[in-house]
């Protein structure tokens, strides 16, 4: 990888990675406990997993290991945040179908998700979801 500003440089994962299927899980997992959220959605019935990142390449590399996973994630999105009097373009994706995201948590076991697991299961089931 380059070294320096990963934004300003725009790194990608190296094709060495994203190509073995081996090192994908471990990559995702890094991908997902920094710049990654596991969360509820507004009505907290659902569970979302993102990615965002101001580095385009990036996740675009995280959408290629997933789909390399069998893992679909929604469209790539593009907007601006507001960070100390600048505005910043960030990328982000999603996973949103239940059977994504279970087999995204089961294949990859991101620490956001061991940290996180009870709570969400819990506020799923109060609130009637059929999360399986």
């Amino acid at each position: 990888m380059k070294t320096g500003n990963k934004v300003k440089n725009q790194v990608s994962v190296p094709t060495w990675i994203k190509s073995n299927e081996e090192f994908c899980p471990f990559c995702l997992k890094g991908l997902i406990d920094t710049d990654g959220s596991i969360h509820l959605t507004s009505d907290k019935k659902r569970m979302v997993i993102n990615f965002k990142n101001n580095s385009k390449p990036l996740v675009e590399s995280f959408r290629d290991m997933c789909t390399k996973l069998k893992i679909r994630t929604n469209e790539l999105y593009e907007g601006s945040t507001l960070t100390r009097g600048k505005i910043f373009k960030h990328f982000k994706l999603e996973i949103s179908k239940i059977n994504q995201v279970n087999r995204f948590i089961s294949i990859i076991n991101p620490e956001k998700w061991k940290n996180r697991k009870k709570y969400l299961l819990d506020t799923l089931n109060k609130n009637g979801s059929n999360w399986a």
